[in-house]
């Protein structure tokens, strides 16, 4: 595996497996029985969560670039 290959597949992993904690933790947290609406509240909330990681992930990275330009 390259290295170029592993800096790629482990952040993906890493955000699917915490995409997956995340709805898992909010179902948890939701009284059952557990309908389709309830599941559909969890999923939402993590994909929002998740896109907002990676907006800011994004967005630091730019920052830091820019950064380094400067200089």
């Amino acid at each position: 595996m390259t290295l170029k290959l592993k800096h790629t597949v482990l952040p993906a992993v890493g955000g699917l497996l915490g995409f997956v904690a995340l709805a898992a933790c909010l179902l948890w947290l939701m009284p059952p029985p557990h309908g389709r609406l309830q599941c559909m509240i969890a999923g939402t909330a993590a994909t929002a969560a998740a896109l907002g990681t990676v907006f800011a992930r994004v967005v630091m990275r730019k920052d830091s670039q820019a950064a380094n330009r400067r200089e």
